[in-house]
């Protein structure tokens, strides 16, 4: 743990004392041998130079235990994102656990909803990227990976890789804690009537069994900000 750690924190730093070491290993002890913890930790620490901001991080975060796991150190984690990054990551509640997601399709959804905050001269899709990016080294999405040459996707006659990510169970746990009813996945059309009448923002609608019809005439709501159909 000690390692996983001390190779994020120092990433843009080199150590400047003692005292930070001493407190790598208090830390230590706070994840309870998780990686994914060791690794939220690291990349808090990673921007944060002197003794006292290192033991505001240890002040505030809990030791693991068997009733609350490391979810205390994934929130801090999340709280400790900037606004629009925040905005990012918690939107994808909208998508099911283990659910394979599309980087380029997350990234032009963040435009749409205009999630993704841009100065003079930025391109949209390049801060797209970067967010995803910073949110991908602070282990918020995992498992990135791009398709292999026979699943190449050809769009206007030239072919393009497709790249896709996973969120860690217990980060989207964290996305789910944060969006509560705001995003909805629907999987069942038996019983997702009364759900969708809860005027959730992001709606995912999966499989779509002829979604469109059924969704705008069986359905009575405010119509949602973002509706995502997935065949």
């Amino acid at each position: 743990m000690k390692e996983i750690i001390q190779s994020r924190a120092f990433r843009l730093q080199t150590p400047s004392s003692d005292e930070l070491d001493g407190i790598v290993d208090k830390i230590v002890h706070r994840c309870a041998g998780s990686p994914l913890a060791a690794k939220a930790f690291g990349s808090m620490l990673s921007t944060r130079p002197t003794v006292n901001e290192w033991m505001d991080i240890l002040a505030k975060s809990n030791i693991c235990n068997d009733r609350t796991g490391i979810l205390p150190v994934l929130k801090l984690r999340y709280d400790d994102l900037p606004p629009h990054m925040k905005q990012c990551f918690a939107f994808c509640a909208i998508f099911p656990k283990d659910y394979e997601i599309d980087v380029e399709h997350l990234i032009h959804l963040w435009m749409a909803l205009d999630f993704v905050p841009l100065e003079e001269e930025d391109h949209p899709e390049t801060a797209g990227e970067e967010i995803f990016r910073q949110l991908t080294w602070r282990s918020f999405f995992q498992e990135v990976k791009e398709s292999p040459p026979a699943m190449y996707q050809k769009w206007g006659g030239m072919l393009f890789n497709r790249t896709t990510c996973k969120i860690h169970d217990l980060m989207h746990d964290i996305a789910l804690s944060v969006m509560g009813n705001d995003c909805l996945t629907v999987t069942d059309r038996t019983n997702d009537k009364k759900s969708i009448r809860s005027n959730s923002s992001h709606l995912l609608v999966m499989p779509c069994w002829n979604t469109v019809g059924w969704f705008y005439e069986e359905t009575t709501f405010n119509a949602p900000d973002t509706v995502l159909y997935r065949c």
